[in-house]
């Protein structure tokens, strides 16, 4: 009989324990003979019989001793849990969608009543936009873009993004800073882009009317083509359903006016610079710091600015006493916003010290009406003769790497025209050798004008 033909490309087959036992009992005649062979062979056989198989040796021989249909079942089981498993994932994953984004801030509210069928946000809440209504009351909504708008109920709006919304009914007004340039709002009959500062719209029955406050504003009709306009200040215009525009009266107490702020910085107010420093009496004219003591500080033992290379450190004033700084500030910038009667003037100053330095410092804010003629006759009699003052009186700590804030706040009539701000170290002990390390840095002053509601919704 022909001996089977073995396939060359086949890898030959290495014998086990048994059969090479069987080939060495053969060689030695049946166990007469003394052979090596016998005893490697036996000795691979116990190897085999006593090692443990590996997990794939294992599953190999458990796979091939099945019948054919248990191994279909089980390929079948598998297929389909990888089949739902890779559908669940997928579905997970076309499923998910990104967070909500935060598009304005409820900042402010005078007597604000939701309906019913609204969400009822409060002063602080962050809006992530959908529908809101308004019955009554006046909310402030500060968006992303730093756009801030007043809404008068009743109103309906629509929060879409964080430099745009919508006015569905009622009216409101927005203050547009320049980094917000191209906030807009849309209407029912038009839509207004601000391409600066503040502006009113109104939506009533089936027209929209917009009133610039300052600066312009592009307006254009819902209906019809080539219909856009850019009214500029102090002008109003109404566009009906139809799309007809029309010129119409301008009112700004007519709307609820969103806060106002505006930070005045006082020059070189955080004392990284010496060109706007001068050593002598009280100053004569705006822009610069003066006083008979001082000097513009790099870092001294462990006081460091709060910001900057710069801090102000109040020296001994050659007659003894306390050491004051003063500047002037111009307000006729602000004559617009003090006119509306309301203003408050908030200002700020850190101040610190060496460890055992005088320890009382006194920021004081001054406002006069006319011209800073003979200043040091108008701060000797300012308890008489300013219209406003705010001042704060601050104990520092002895710990020299902590700034300690003083803040002083006053109402700021219309008829203000300038600030005179003083700084000053008090000497307790009245020594002429006060002061080792007394400091003063970021000085600011700031006007706020509130929320308003209209002349006629309240």
């Amino acid at each position: 009989m022909d001996e089977p033909i073995q396939n060359p490309n086949e890898t030959p087959r290495k014998p086990d324990g048994w059969e090479l036992v069987c080939a060495g009992i053969l060689s030695t005649e049946f166990g007469r003979k003394q052979s090596d062979a016998v005893s490697n062979a036996v000795a691979q056989l116990a190897e085999q019989e006593t090692s443990p198989m590996n997990w794939q040796s294992r599953f190999r021989a458990r796979w091939q001793s099945l019948n054919l249909f248990p191994r279909f079942a089980f390929a079948m089981a598998m297929i389909i849990i990888i089949a739902v498993a890779s559908w669940s994932l997928l579905s997970t994953m076309l499923s998910f969608k990104k967070p909500p984004v935060v598009i304005c801030t409820m900042t402010g509210a005078i007597d604000a009543q939701w309906a019913k069928d609204s969400a009822q946000p409060k002063i602080g809440d962050l809006l992530k936009g959908g529908s809101l209504h308004l019955e009554s009351g006046v909310v402030e909504l500060t968006f992303l873009s730093k756009a801030k708008v007043a809404v008068e109920g009743p109103a309906r709006i629509a929060l879409s993004g964080n430099n745009t919304m919508e006015l569905r009914a009622g009216k409101l007004s927005a203050f547009v800073p320049i980094r917000a340039h191209g906030f807009s709002v849309k209407t029912p009959y038009a839509t207004v882009v601000d391409l600066g500062t503040r502006f009113g719209v109104n939506v009533t029955g089936n027209q929209s009317k917009l009133d610039v406050f300052e600066g312009k504003v592009q307006l254009t009709s819902a209906a019809g083509k080539n219909s856009t306009l850019v009214l500029t200040q102090a002008m109003a215009m109404t566009v009906f359903a139809s799309g007809v525009m029309s010129p119409a009266a301008f009112s700004e107490t007519a709307y609820p006016l969103p806060s106002e702020v505006v930070v005045d910085h006082p020059a070189n107010c955080g004392f990284d610079t010496v060109e706007k420093a001068l050593l002598g009496g009280m100053p004569t004219n705006f822009g610069y710091w003066s006083g008979p003591a001082f000097q513009i500080s790099q870092p001294l033992q462990d006081v460091r600015p709060v910001e900057g290379s710069g801090m102000l450190r109040f020296l001994a004033p050659p007659s003894g006493g306390d050491s004051e700084v003063w500047q002037l500030m111009d307000l006729s910038a602000y004559k617009a916003m003090l006119a509306k009667g309301d203003v408050q003037l908030k200002s700020s100053v850190s101040f610190n010290r060496i460890s055992g330095g005088e320890n009382k410092f006194v920021l004081t804010v001054a406002a006069f009406r006319g011209r800073p003629v003979n200043v040091p006759a108008l701060w000797a009699r300012r308890n008489e003769l300013a219209v406003a003052i705010a001042q704060k009186e601050l104990v520092a700590d002895d710990n020299p790497v902590t700034w300690e804030k003083a803040e002083a706040d006053s109402p700021l009539p219309a008829g203000a025209d300038f600030l005179i701000v003083s700084m000053r170290a008090v000497n307790s002990s009245g020594a002429s050798s006060a002061f080792p390390g007394n400091f003063a840095d970021l000085i600011d002053c700031t006007l706020v004008e509130p929320m308003h509601a209209s002349s006629t919704g309240q």
